[in-house]
């Protein structure tokens, strides 16, 4: 697995030949245009494990922000309580 850099107009004229390594090899593909970063090219099986991966930062952070509300109502269990 590597990440490479490349121009639109590279892009376009290998994008077989990209879309080939992003399956077989996990390659990345940060394609520029006019030297900025626009996109990136990844395998659809990499897409969705990014997908996930926020799904699940998004409930982790939802179940901080109700512990933390529930504690400031003092709503919480002291951890020597617990232990």
């Amino acid at each position: 697995m590597s990440t490479y850099i490349i121009p639109v107009t590279e892009a376009k004229n290998k994008l077989t030949y990209l879309l080939r390594n992003v399956r077989q090899m996990w390659d990345r593909y940060i394609i520029t245009k006019n030297g900025r970063n626009e996109a990136v090219i990844l395998s659809y099986e990499e897409y969705e494990g990014w997908l996930e991966t926020l799904s699940l930062a998004d409930e982790e952070k939802e179940a901080i922000l109700k512990g933390r509300e529930a504690a400031e109502k003092g709503e919480g269990v002291a951890l020597e309580e617990m232990l």
